[in-house]
């Protein structure tokens, strides 16, 4: 599965739930839904990379780990789907090990993304089914890697 194909899942996870990224109080999140959804997959995706390449604790992966988050980042800052694709092709040699994840690590790598995603304006179950679904769609697209 090519990045833009795994951006394109994640995305379609997103469109249904992202009345929970709008939910709190604050006027200022009341953005169109393509912006929310790309601003939440950015911040999972960071959370991700912090997580998963703490994990590893791989030198070389400094670097990869680093040019996936300013990818992320500029598509937070600018809501560029091209900045996430770019993040999703820099993570994709990498996710193939995520099919290698041991029960604990995988209920530590829903913990990361349902952690983001609350913060976000998700209820904690849902947070929890959400961050399980993005992680599906990652091991695929590693999977096809």
């Amino acid at each position: 599965m090519d990045a833009e194909s795994t951006y394109l899942n994640l995305y379609d996870l997103f469109v249904d739930e992202a009345e929970y990224l709008q939910s709190d109080e604050n006027q200022g999140r009341q953005f169109l839904a393509e912006s929310v959804i790309i601003a939440a997959i950015t911040a999972i995706f960071v959370s991700f990379c912090n997580g998963f390449f703490g994990r590893l604790g791989e030198k070389a992966a400094d670097d990869v780990a680093t040019s996936a988050k300013g990818a992320f980042k500029r598509a937070a800052d600018t809501g560029d789907q091209t900045a996430v694709i770019e993040g999703l092709a820099i993570l994709a040699p990498y996710l193939e090990q995520l099919s290698e994840s041991n029960v604990e690590q995988r209920r530590e790598e829903i913990r990361w993304l349902a952690d983001t995603l609350e913060r976000r304006g998700f209820p904690n179950d849902s947070a929890e089914a959400m961050a399980s679904n993005i992680l599906t769609v990652l091991r695929a697209a590693g999977a096809a890697s």
